[in-house]
């Protein structure tokens, strides 16, 4: 474990003298009073997962420490590596596991989804799922700022006010970071994921800037991008609002407080997010060089039943999320 710790400083130094080298300003190196990550590199020796027991044996301890959450470990995956993280609000384990390809196929949904974010609606699906959540500050969080900018600064009670205040935030980062693994989770199932190149941050600007900031819909994006290898951007300049889902007629005089979409030419009413996640998988897909992606289906409005299933099972579970249905023919049912 020492050997561990050891090998990361060298590699930072070396990082940083590389840094140095191109140019990049790089400042003195300070005391690091204390480590929170530690590095488990081989499964065996410097830990052991007793997944019967929920234990997990560490290295340099007589006893095995008792684990939650090894239930989420997939069947007959292999363990590559792990890390021991220190947080405000305890310890964790982070597992590195591989899992087999052919599972991993067995769960794919074999069509494309067209994704358009937004603040009503975090995220409106092309195939009519809706999926609501919002984590904003608790009422205990801004009871302890307000003790704290009372209490004498570098005081001992002002220490013990500072950490039930870094403990409050991890679990708000806990939560919003739960909803995000599972919205990845969910769409990593489809064949392509289709979204538009939004600037999140000039919506922080805006009016609507705690809204943004309490559902982290910028983060989402980030791991969408980093994750999905089939992510297909659509230009953030197309205005996927105001074209008709099923005409392709325009409609300019279109207003952030109209919620329904009325095609003059062919009469279609529908849900805005919806007929914009619509647009945003038919216009990303028609722009693709590849032939087999251009030919992929785009029938929308209607959930699968494998799609209902792999909803429900994922989301299953969590308080903060909120799912809904809905349709051309506008029929919203909720669970």
């Amino acid at each position: 474990m020492k050997q561990g710790i050891l090998d990361r400083i060298k590699k930072n130094l070396t990082d940083l003298s590389k840094a140095k080298r191109k140019g990049i300003k790089v400042g003195k190196l300070k005391f690091k009073s204390d480590y929170r990550n530690i590095p488990l590199k081989q499964n065996g020796i410097t830990f052991k997962v007793l997944k019967d027991k929920n234990r997990i044996k560490l290295q340099g301890l007589k006893k095995p420490l008792r684990v939650l959450g090894l239930h989420q470990l997939p069947e007959n995956c292999d363990i590559a590596k792990a890390e021991l993280i220190k947080k405000p609000d305890g310890y964790y384990i982070h597992l590195t596991c591989y899992t087999d390809k052919d599972r991993i196929k067995h769960e794919k949904i074999n069509k494309p989804i067209g994704i358009d974010f937004g603040i009503k609606h975090q995220l409106t699906l092309s195939n009519g799922v809706k999926i609501n959540y919002r984590i904003g500050e608790t009422q205990r969080l801004k009871k302890l700022q307000k003790k704290l900018s009372r209490q004498q600064k570098g005081s001992r009670n002002y220490q013990k006010t500072k950490h039930k205040i870094q403990r409050e935030h991890q679990k708000i980062y806990n939560r919003r970071k739960d909803i995000k693994n599972k919205i990845l989770s969910l769409l990593k199932r489809y064949e392509y994921v289709l979204i538009q190149e939004e600037q999140v941050k000039n919506w922080h600007s805006g009016l609507f800037g705690k809204q943004i900031q309490d559902t982290g819909i910028g983060g989402i994006i980030s791991m969408l991008k980093q994750n999905i290898e089939t992510l297909i951007p659509v230009d953030r300049y197309e205005a996927t609002t105001k074209i008709c889902s099923r005409c392709g007629s325009r409609k300019e005089d279109i207003t952030l407080s109209d919620r329904t979409y009325k095609c003059e030419s062919c009469g279609l009413v529908i849900d805005r997010d919806f007929n914009s996640a619509v647009n945003i998988l038919k216009i990303g897909l028609s722009r693709v060089e590849t032939t087999t992606v251009k030919n992929l289906p785009t029938d929308c409005g209607e959930v699968t039943p494998v799609e209902r299933e792999a909803t429900a099972r994922v989301f299953k579970g969590s308080p903060y999320i909120r799912v809904s249905y809905t349709s051309v023919k506008q029929e919203a049912r909720l669970f």
